[in-house]
């Protein structure tokens, strides 16, 4: 059974892998991976990923990865 951590691994995968992720973009291909359950559509009307999924990724990432508020995307930092 999947679980948030799952999906916060999973997740810092993609972006490490292909450096910019929009969130448009990912939380679809995480719903179609994990289901709806993960998901939900924030008070902007934008698709948005589970906060517990999202506690999870910032813990694990340690500050590997930055979030673009303006773009909505996150991106991998440069090493």
């Amino acid at each position: 059974m999947t679980n948030a951590n799952d999906i916060a691994e999973w997740l810092i995968e993609r972006i490490l892998d292909e450096k910019t992720v929009y969130q448009e973009h990912i939380v679809h291909d995480l719903e179609r991976k994990f289901g709806t359950e993960w998901v939900y559509q924030n008070e902007n009307g934008n698709p948005a990923i589970n906060k517990t999924v999202l506690t999870k990724f910032r813990k694990l990432h340690e500050g590997a990865i930055e979030w673009d508020r303006s773009d909505r995307c996150w991106t991998a930092k440069k090493i």
